[in-house]
């Protein structure tokens, strides 16, 4: 998406996958069907190789029902021809299904065993700093995760806003080098979900993390809980003694990144090991403070 600047070029460039011309050999088509791209590809393909998924069209070949999704992880079904396969899987947030999915046609696709293919996903561990969790018994549950782009921040979110029973925080910041579209679509995507936002910095790059941080400030409208705090450590730090045990902070922008980029320098911190040093402070994971 950064390479391409917004949707429509990107699109564009993932339709050539999909164009015979190019590749004649393709069997199948692993398509999604939630989403406009997806249903307007398929209208242009050989119906007899997609192999279209859904959450939503119980017509299509793959179809994910029975769902729940909570802080434990993501239970559902698929249907896939005449049965069903249930799926067990760590991987947090209603986008994973997708991704399930969409590796489930796959390997269909190439024949493996249906049974064996639920089997194995339900096994498989999340990706480290993709919606990881982290918890402690009487603290707010904190979710860490790479989103660092708006479509990215929605999606989170938006599973989060879901599973919540108390209040969502949300920790992020904007990247330096980025311009007001992106700042602004960064705070909308945030403000809709968002009980508690606290603006901190990212990868301020050349420009000045204070100035980033009030930039990112301006954009939002009329929201009544909004912090600025531009050291990301206080950030993080402010939100886990500012929430409550039923409460949600996601973390948002780094993952498993582990500094944090300035013009001159380059500091040392990783978002999970810092939320671990601060319930475990006996862990020797803490980093020293961006700005000292």
């Amino acid at each position: 998406m950064e390479y391409h600047g917004n949707l429509f070029p990107y699109a564009e460039a993932k339709r050539i996958l999909f164009d015979e011309k190019f590749f004649p050999s393709t069997k199948s088509y692993i398509i999604n069907y939630d989403n406009l791209f997806g249903k307007a590809l398929i209208k242009t393909l050989d119906p007899k190789k997609v192999l279209a998924y859904s959450k939503t069209n119980p017509q299509s070949a793959l179809y994910a029902h029975s769902i729940k999704v909570d802080l434990s992880g993501t239970n559902f079904e698929i249907s896939y021809r005449t049965t069903s396969y249930a799926i067990k899987s760590k991987a947090l947030g209603s986008f994973n299904i997708d991704n399930i999915l969409a590796v489930f046609g796959c390997l269909c696709s190439l024949g493996f065993e249906e049974q064996s293919i639920a089997r194995i996903l339900s096994s498989l561990d999340p990706v480290p700093g993709r919606m990881e969790h982290i918890t402690k018994p009487g603290s707010a549950s904190v979710i860490v995760d790479f989103a660092h782009n708006p479509d990215g921040v929605d999606k989170v979110l938006d599973s989060l806003k879901k599973m919540c029973t108390g209040r969502l925080f949300c920790v992020f910041g904007c990247p330096g080098g980025t311009d007001n579209s992106y700042r602004r679509h960064m705070s909308e995507a945030v403000q809709n979900y968002a009980d508690v936002i606290i603006v901190t910095s990212s990868n301020p790059y050349q420009e000045d993390p204070q100035a980033i941080v009030h930039d990112v400030h301006r954009w939002f409208t009329n929201h009544p809980n909004i912090h600025s705090i531009v050291d990301r450590k206080d950030a993080i730090l402010y939100a886990i003694e500012t929430a409550s045990p039923k409460d949600i902070i996601a973390i948002l922008g780094k993952g498993v990144q582990d500094h944090i980029i300035f013009s001159h320098k380059k500091i040392p911190h990783n978002d999970i090991h810092f939320v671990k040093s601060i319930f475990n402070p006996n862990s020797g994971l803490a980093t020293k403070r961006e700005f000292s």
